[in-house]
C-alpha cells in the first residue's frame, strides 16, 4: 500500500530520536504512543466520533497548536468533520472556497500546505487570502493543511493552526506527517464503515417500504376489484397528488383499513 503524503514546507526537519539503553525517548517515543493510540481506536464506531479522535491525537502529536480540523471526502465532496477549537472551526467556512479552497487542493495533492504568517516570504497558502485573513482575525500566526490520499483515492485533510510561529518547527510538522500517514488509513476504514451501515439501512429501509406497498396494493385490489398493476397506479396517483412519498401513502392506506375506516375513501 502507498500513502502519498508529501511535506515541502521549509525548515521543518526534526531532530534524530533520542535513544537511552535502546529504547525510545522524547518526541518520536510520544509520536509512537500516539499512533498506538490511534491504531487501538476503532474504525466502527460512528464516523464523527473517529474523525474527532484523530483530531485529539493530531493535536498532541503537535503540542501548542490553537487547533486541529479534520475534513473528509464523503460522495467525492469534502466536508468537515471533527474540530478541537472555536479557531480552528472558524477556518472551515473558508477551507472550501468557491472553486478551489485550500483544502480541496490539499486533498487532491496530498501535498501539506504551509503558513507563516508573520514571514513576509511567499508560501504555499498566498494563493488563498481568504483563509489567511480568517486566520489573522482569529489571533492565528501559521498553518499547516495536510492532504490525506491513501493509493490514489484522497481521503481528505487534516489543518493545524498555531499563535505563533512555533507550529511550523521543531519538528512538529514531519511528526504530524508522520501521523496523517497512519491517520489516512484510519479514516478511509471510517469512511467505509460508515457507507457500509448507511446501505445496510437503507436496504431496510427498502425492505419495509416494499412490504408496507405490496399490502397497500392487496388492500386497493380488494377494495376496487383491480389488478396489481392498477393498484399500484392508484398508489402513485395519490403520492404524486399529495406530493407524498408512496410508502407513507401506503402506510397510511394500511394503517386506515386495519382500523376499519376503508381503503376507498383513501385512493379514489
Amino acid at each position: 500500500m502507498t500513502i502519498h503524503l508529501i511535506d515541502p514546507c521549509a525548515g521543518t526537519a526534526g531532530a534524530p530520536p533520542t535513544t537511552v539503553g535502546g529504547r525510545v525517548h522524547g518526541a518520536s517515543a510520544d509520536l509512537g504512543a500516539h499512533l498506538s493510540a490511534l491504531a487501538r481506536t476503532s474504525t466502527g464506531q460512528p464516523l464523527g466520533r473517529y474523525a474527532r479522535r484523530v483530531a485529539d491525537l493530531a493535536a498532541r502529536v503537535a503540542p501548542g497548536t490553537a487547533g486541529v480540523t479534520v475534513q473528509l471526502v464523503e460522495d467525492g465532496r469534502l466536508a468537515a468533520a471533527a474540530s478541537t477549537s472555536a479557531e480552528a472551526a472558524a477556518l472551515d467556512e473558508r477551507q472550501f472556497e468557491p472553486g478551489w479552497g485550500p483544502a480541496l487542493e490539499a486533498s487532491a495533492s496530498g501535498r501539506v500546505l504551509c503558513a507563516d504568517l508573520d514571514d513576509p516570504a511567499p508560501g504555499a497558502l498566498d494563493h488563498h487570502p481568504a483563509l489567511l485573513r480568517t486566520a489573522r482575525r482569529q489571533g492565528l500566526r501559521s498553518l499547516a493543511v495536510l492532504g490525506l490520499r491513501v493509493e490514489d483515492r484522497p481521503v481528505g485533510t487534516i489543518t493545524l493552526c498555531g499563535r505563533d510561529g512555533g507550529l511550523l518547527r521543531d519538528g512538529r510538522i514531519p511528526r504530524s506527517r508522520a501521523f496523517a500517514a497512519h491517520a489516512a488509513v484510519g479514516l478511509e476504514g471510517a469512511l467505509l464503515h460508515a457507507a457500509a451501515v448507511r446501505l445496510v439501512e437503507q436496504l431496510h429501509e427498502a425492505m419495509r417500504s416494499r412490504a408496507v406497498i405490496e399490502q397497500a396494493k392487496g388492500v386497493l385490489m380488494v377494495v376496487h376489484e383491480v389488478d396489481a398493476d392498477e393498484a399500484f397506479a392508484l398508489l402513485a396517483t395519490e403520492s404524486q397528488r399529495t406530493n407524498t412519498k408512496l410508502r407513507v401513502v401506503a402506510a397510511g392506506l394500511v394503517a386506515r383499513a386495519q382500523g376499519r375506516a376503508g381503503a376507498a375513501a383513501v385512493v379514489r
